[in-house]
């Protein structure tokens, strides 16, 4: 007993609170190197503002975490900290990923926090009931992905002037909004999703710093989200597969004839 303790304590340090923890010192490396050259003179720059831009990346290892082991009160912090995200990307110029966070993502996450909340109590055991798609539905949620992204892309994409990285700004956001949407809905899937949105994020980002290394902190942030959002599909589907395995119990004890009193 004490060794598959042991084993499950030494699994979660290297699963989780190293790679969290690995993640979080090269982003304060990196923005603690960004203030000292603000302050220094060699980069422009207010240290205000890059004190805030550094704020959002240093929670989000933490809360995303926490989201891929299905941590309930993780959406309410992931609330207040999407719309420090909003606020970054708008002062970048990425105004879909704006709208995303503060507009989209902020009140969602919100929700979800209040949703799973009632969920676990309804249970009675503090535990959330995960859910799972048909795979004869996946085509159909990805078109409706792929006529979101059309709509975002073509229409509102030329609305919007002096918008950036225009194409994976959008498929970004067209991903990243099924996947909240289904995070509220506690389906498995949106870790799924949640994988081709970081993918793409992470390409994004790295373009940028490629061209201003003082947002490499968002890099190292993107990376860390695409591996924990694999880390959270293993993570939910697992929990997915226990509350089958739950409910097909409570099933079966509810059909079972009741006991004879003599």
């Amino acid at each position: 007993m004490s060794e598959n303790v042991s084993n499950k304590k030494t699994s979660s340090f290297f699963l989780d609170i190293f790679p969290m923890a690995l993640s979080w010192s090269v982003i304060f490396v990196f923005g603690v190197i960004n203030i000292v050259g603000i302050i220094s003179g060699k980069i422009e720059g207010n240290i205000w503002l890059a004190l805030f831009k550094l704020m959002p990346t240093l929670f989000s290892p933490v809360i995303i975490m926490m989201i891929a082991h299905a941590k309930r009160v993780s959406f309410f912090f992931a609330s207040l900290n999407s719309l420090l995200y909003g606020i970054n990307y708008l002062i970048e110029g990425l105004y879909f990923s704006f709208f995303t966070a503060a507009c989209i993502s902020m009140p969602v996450q919100m929700y979800s926090f209040i949703s799973w909340t009632k969920n676990a109590k309804k249970k009675g055991n503090g535990e959330v009931t995960m859910k799972a798609f048909s795979p004869k539905r996946y085509p159909i949620i990805l078109g409706v992905i792929g006529v979101a992204w059309v709509v975002c892309y073509f229409v509102i994409g030329d609305l919007i002037p002096g918008q950036n990285y225009k194409l994976l700004d959008t498929l970004s956001f067209v991903f990243s909004m099924a996947a909240t949407f289904l995070m509220t809905a506690r389906h498995v899937e949106a870790q799924y999703i949640n994988v081709a949105s970081n993918s793409i994020g992470t390409t994004m980002w790295v373009l940028i710093a490629i061209n201003d290394m003082s947002r490499f902190n968002y890099v190292v942030n993107t990376v860390y989200n695409l591996y924990v959002a694999l880390r959270g599909s293993v993570i939910w589907t697992r929990r997915y597969h226990i509350s089958q395995e739950l409910d097909g119990k409570d099933s079966k004890n509810s059909c079972a004839k009741p006991a004879k009193v003599e």
